[in-house]
This record gives structure tokens, sequence and C-alpha cells, in this order.
């Protein structure tokens, strides 16, 4: 047995848009889009999947990235208030300091 990882092969940007432009412009299924530009046709409906729920970006570096919100920072007077808080009520817990 071979202890090599599987490489999955990834498709060219080229094949992807010949993929997509098979199925909306020249109206051929899926498993013939899909045979024709190179692709497995189960990684066609997953290209086509994401295609359908990316607004239309499926290709790398066209989709747009969330962005992720970033964590609040504590101020000094938040600082201050927590510890004046946690020397008055030294067995409170960080959950009864939330509420």
């Amino acid at each position: 047995m071979s202890s090599s990882k599987r490489k999955y092969k990834k498709h060219g940007v080229d094949q992807v848009e010949r993929f997509i432009k098979m199925l909306q412009e020249e109206g051929l299924s899926v498993p013939k889009a899909a045979a024709v530009s190179g692709i497995p046709r189960s990684s066609a409906y997953r290209i086509l999947d994401e295609f359908n729920d990316g607004d239309g970006h499926v290709l790398p570096g066209t989709t747009v990235k969330p962005k992720t919100p970033k964590p609040k920072k504590l101020l000094q007077v938040h600082a201050q208030f927590l510890m004046a808080l946690f020397d008055k009520n030294p067995s409170i817990v960080l959950e009864e300091v939330r509420w």
C-alpha cells in the first residue's frame, strides 16, 4: 500500500469558463458540458452549485470574501470598571459580569 496522499486535480480557469459558457450559451446539459470541458461530472455539479450560490462568481479571484468582524477593544474605562468589580466581588464569574 502506498502512504502517499491522493492529489486532486484543480480545474483550470479556462475549463471552468468553458463549462459555464456551454451551459449558458449553448444550452448543453451538465454531463455533456462537463465531458467537453474535461471536468468530471461530480465536480461539474459542485462547480455549478458554487456558481449559482455565488452570484455568478466561481472562478478563483472573483469571489468577494465577507469581512470578519473585528473584536471590540477594551477601553481603559472598561478595564478599570472590571478590575473594581472583581475587587469588590472576588467570587464573581465571567458569566455574571456579562449579564
